[in-house]
């Protein structure tokens, strides 16, 4: 049997951890789920930013590079138009000379571009020929009949504006020009862009008219200047960003002008972009890539990159792998933290209830000495014993001094190291103990209250011999009295005879009402009325609401008559006592006072110290056993908190007696429970 049970316990105990674990593990593991996933989203957004930061920072390179040729071309072309030498040649032409001299001319220009490898020719022309070229001679871009009936300077001469850009310039006669933009920053021509695919060599050209510095209105001629397309597409090839970055050129139509040399051609993205987006990723042809738009200069150019998102992706990945090795490793030190939480928190817990248990199970009847262990109902039945065996039975009362509990001990748990606990722990521990403690400490004030009960009982039994014998006994006397006039011994008999009555009437209950008790002060005070005569001056005060109130039985005339025999200094002096019941802050006070100031205050405190747990019960005071049982009476039926106080002011001696409020009698509610 024991066995099994220990089976059962240990099966609950792990029930318990592991119930314990479970709960710490379902509160913790979704917590560090969702930390390490909303730590990887975060991760993953912020690497997609940078990603595209960093390709917008490469991006940004190129494109200020080229905005750099750009405007350093505009500037190299003011430089030339501005120069004296070009002046005079075109001057001389303008004045109708056939060949001027170009030697000068050449050498400034060739001066302007040197160490300038972005410029591939320059092309000066007057209003009948041209002047000066650094291209193939006879070629179409440098033919003057060409140039002068192309549709591209048609579209400059229309133009308002210092210098206009063009991609790969229409030298169609201008009988094929069909528009012209004064507006218009660079020009394509439809020839062009028919036979011209995104990512081949164009030729981008800027040019413009040069006016004279004499007047600025007189048409001198015309300057142009072509970038080298292989430089442009060496510069894009320095893109440091991915290993198939394509990268392109655009004009404001959306044309690609320019292409770098890349493994992988993704011109088809070019229809998803649109100028206004600056850094994003975009999913095509069932790929992802990192777009990013940004403008070259005023003139409407753009530069558009394109990076396939895996070929940046890879410090992603381990980051994102690293991440969940991460919360594999959290949620492992979490299991493991998890365990040793649960049970550093369910083993006192559990040896809290194995104590409990042990407590339970070794709970056994307590032998008192000098008395018979009480039966129970069972155990009376199995002995044969009736209730009538019982009655008759012979009761040996005991000396109260013989009755010890030094044997009786408080079933203590077992040892338990506090060390370390936390103090809820402690706490419970504590509150168990008390609860034990208290627990004997109420059995054994239950045993004596019982053993007080049955010994006043018994020596009610033994004082009662035939009542009513005694009660005509003691109305023949007063009879007899009354008939010899001795009027006094007829009140002495009466009052005597009140006495036997009240004390002698049976009553289940422990308390009476204080109109019943003072009956019996009274009586009793009637007698030593008579005793010490003129000697002992009696006050009593007793307000209306508080006779109907209920106390313990037989508590006043143990204290009146305490007060008398301590009051009075000798039978031929005067001495007065004071009796006065009142209620102050919801408690009944009785106060009884004599002319005696004999009594010693440290000693009554000693002989009231009522604590049933470090003394002994029964051990009383042969001198103070009527002031020792009130107190341990009251304290018993209303509680330690009421009970007999004593204090000397004004050359008296006072006694103060508290009590609960009670409109009701106690002992019918217990029976109406029971």
């Amino acid at each position: 049997m024991e066995k099994k049970s220990l089976n059962i316990h240990k099966r609950n105990n792990q029930s318990f951890r592991h119930r314990l674990l479970l709960s710490i593990f379902r509160i913790a593991a979704p917590v560090t789920a969702i930390v390490c996933t909303v730590s990887i989203v975060m991760l993953t957004l912020n690497y997609r930013q940078t990603v595209i930061n960093s390709q917008a920072a490469a991006t940004e390179k190129v494109r200020s590079d080229i905005a750099h040729i750009v405007d350093n071309t505009q500037i190299l072309s003011q430089d030339m138009i501005f120069n004296s030498e070009i002046q005079k040649i075109l001057a001389s032409s303008t004045a109708g000379e056939q060949f001027p001299q170009n030697t000068d001319v050449a050498y400034h220009i060739n001066g302007f571009i040197a160490n300038r490898d972005y410029i591939n020719c320059v092309i000066l022309t007057g209003n009948s020929q041209t002047l000066y070229s650094t291209e193939k001679a006879f070629t179409n871009i440098s033919d003057y009949d060409t140039i002068f009936h192309s549709t591209w300077l048609a579209q400059l001469q229309n133009s308002h504006k210092p210098y206009l850009w063009y991609v790969d310039p229409d030298y169609t006669p201008l009988s094929a020009y069909t528009s012209g933009s004064d507006s218009a920053d660079l020009a394509v021509s439809e020839s062009a862009s028919s036979h011209t695919t995104p990512g081949s060599q164009q030729h981008i050209m800027m040019a413009r008219p040069v006016y004279s510095m004499s007047d600025y209105t007189t048409l001198l001629g015309y300057l142009m200047l072509y970038l080298d397309d292989t430089f442009l597409q060496d510069l894009m090839g320095e893109f440091d960003f991915g290993h198939t970055t394509n990268i392109w050129l655009v004009n404001k139509n959306g044309t690609a002008i320019l292409q770098n040399h890349s493994s992988a051609d993704y011109s088809y993205l070019l229809e998803d972009f649109s100028p206004q987006e600056k850094g994003s990723i975009l999913s095509s042809h069932g790929k992802r890539f990192v777009l990013n738009i940004r403008p070259v200069t005023e003139n409407g150019w753009y530069l558009y990159t394109a990076t396939p998102f895996r070929e940046v992706s890879e410090p992603l990945t381990i980051f994102v792998l690293q991440a969940i090795l991460l919360g594999a490793a959290m949620v492992a030190i979490l299991f493991f933290l998890s365990r040793r939480t649960a049970s550093s928190l369910s083993d006192p817990i559990i040896h809290l209830a194995h104590t409990m248990d042990h407590y339970r199970s070794d709970m056994k009847p307590m032998v008192f000495p000098g008395r018979t262990p009480v039966l129970d109902k069972d155990a009376d039945d199995a002995s044969g014993l009736t209730s009538d065996t019982t009655d008759t039975a012979t009761v040996n009362v005991p000396d109260r001094s013989s009755v010890s509990f030094s044997n009786i001990q408080p079933a203590d748990p077992e040892d338990f190291s506090f060390e370390g606990q936390p103090d809820e722990i402690i706490q419970i521990y504590r509150s168990y103990q008390q609860m034990v403690n208290r627990m004997d400490t109420l059995i054994r004030e239950n045993f004596v209250k019982n053993l007080e009960k049955k010994d006043a009982e018994l020596a009610l039994l033994q004082s009662q011999i035939n009542p009513h014998f005694l009660y005509n006994t003691l109305d023949s006397i007063n009879w007899l009295a009354i008939a010899n006039d001795e009027d006094e011994i007829s009140e002495m008999v009466t009052a005597l005879s009140d006495m036997f009555r009240l004390s002698l009437t049976k009553s289940h209950s422990s308390y009476i009402r204080v109109a019943q008790e003072m009956e019996y002060v009274r009586s009793y005070l009637v007698l030593q009325q008579f005793r010490y005569e003129d000697c002992l001056s009696v006050s009593i005060t007793i307000p209306d609401t508080v006779a109907e109130l209920y106390i313990p039985r037989f508590t006043l005339q143990p204290l009146v008559e305490n007060a008398i025999k301590h009051g009075m200094i000798s039978p031929d002096d005067p001495f007065a006592i004071d009796l006065e019941i009142f209620i102050r802050e919801h408690t009944l006070h009785i106060r009884i006072g004599n002319d005696g100031t004999r009594i010693s205050l440290e000693q009554m405190k000693k002989l009231l110290d009522f604590d049933a747990s470090r003394q002994e019960l029964l051990d009383f005071d042969q001198k103070s056993y009527g002031v020792q049982n009130i107190q341990r009476r009251i304290q018993i039926l209303c509680g330690i908190s009421y009970g007999l106080s004593y204090e000397i002011r004004n050359n008296r001696t006072w006694c103060d007696l508290t009590l609960p409020v009670l409109e009701h009698d106690p002992s019918e509610k217990t029976e109406d429970l029971q």
